[in-house]
């Protein structure tokens, strides 16, 4: 559970940088939380992963919201 708790505060934290979706910071701070519990490459495959899968999944729920709302679902 502390874990969980500290990727999450990672991840709020990225977020005071100017970096559009806190690109680079949030995978440092996520190694440098895990650091006890996963190897270097192992974090940071993961971090880059979901930022990539979460970024994937957010933009086509917003094309789809604006396909409904322009009435284009042709």
């Amino acid at each position: 559970m502390p874990l969980a708790l500290l990727v999450v505060v990672a991840g709020g934290l990225s977020t005071l940088v100017p970096i559009p979706g806190g690109g680079g910071t949030q995978q440092v701070l996520l190694v440098y939380a895990l650091q006890q519990t996963a190897s270097t490459a192992s974090a940071l495959s993961f971090s880059v992963g979901m930022q990539v899968g979460i970024t994937a999944f957010n933009t086509m729920i917003g094309l789809a919201a604006l396909m409904r709302m322009f009435r284009t679902l042709r």
